[in-house]
C-alpha cells in the first residue's frame, strides 16, 4: 500500500521553518540582554567594554549568517519581511520589556535605529534568496545589508571604541604616575 503524495506549496514556506528561524534570530538578538538581566551581579563584575563587545557581536555579527543561511524560502517577499518584522518589531518590543521601560518603543531614536537595522537584515534575507541562482546579486545584497546595519549603529561602535580609548588613557596615566614616582 502506497502513501498518497504530499503536495508542496512553492509559494509560501512551511510555518515551522519561519518559527524556528524567527526564534533563533530573536534569541541571538536578545541573548546579552537576557544574560545581564538574569545575572545582574556578574554583569557588574565584568568590564563594560567586554559586555558591549559581546552585545555588538550578538546584535550585528550573529544575525547576518542566521538570516543569510537560515531563511531559505522560495518567496522573495518572505525573505525580506520576516527578518524585517523580527528586527524592527519584535526585537525592540522585547528589548524594551527586558529593560523595564516599555515607553522606549515610542522614543524615535530607539525605534528608528531598529527599523533601519530591519531593512538591512531584510536585504540580507533577499541575498539568501538569490544565493542559489545569482551569486553576484546575492553578494551585493549581503554587502548592502551589512553596510546598512553598520551605518545604523554608530552609537554602539563609538561607545565601544571610546571604552577602548578610555582604557588606553587609564593605562598611560598609571604608567606616567609610576614613572614620576621612580
Amino acid at each position: 500500500m502506497q502513501m498518497p503524495a504530499v503536495e508542496e506549496n512553492d509559494t509560501f514556506p512551511y510555518p515551522s521553518n519561519i518559527i524556528i528561524f524567527g526564534s533563533a534570530l530573536l534569541f541571538s538578538l536578545l541573548i546579552m540582554r537576557i544574560m545581564t538581566s538574569a545575572f545582574p551581579d556578574q554583569a557588574e563584575a565584568i568590564p563594560l567594554w567586554i559586555i558591549l563587545g559581546f552585545a555588538i557581536f550578538f546584535n550585528t555579527v550573529i544575525p547576518i549568517p542566521i538570516t543569510y543561511f537560515g531563511l531559505s524560502t522560495p518567496n522573495l517577499h518572505t525573505n525580506f519581511i520576516v527578518p524585517f518584522i523580527i528586527r524592527a518589531g519584535f526585537y525592540p518590543l522585547f528589548d524594551a520589556i527586558l529593560l523595564g521601560h516599555i515607553t522606549l518603543i515610542f522614543y524615535p531614536d530607539f525605534i528608528t535605529a531598529r527599523i533601519i537595522d530591519g531593512i538591512g537584515l531584510g536585504i540580507i534575507g533577499c541575498g539568501g534568496y538569490f544565493r542559489q541562482d545569482d551569486r553576484i546579486l546575492s553578494l551585493l545584497c549581503m554587502a548592502c545589508g551589512v553596510v546598512i546595519i553598520i551605518m545604523s549603529s554608530p552609537n554602539c561602535l563609538n561607545s565601544f571604541l571610546d571604552f577602548h580609548c578610555m582604557a588606553l588613557n587609564e593605562v598611560l596615566r598609571v604608567i606616567s604616575n609610576i614613572s614620576q614616582v621612580v
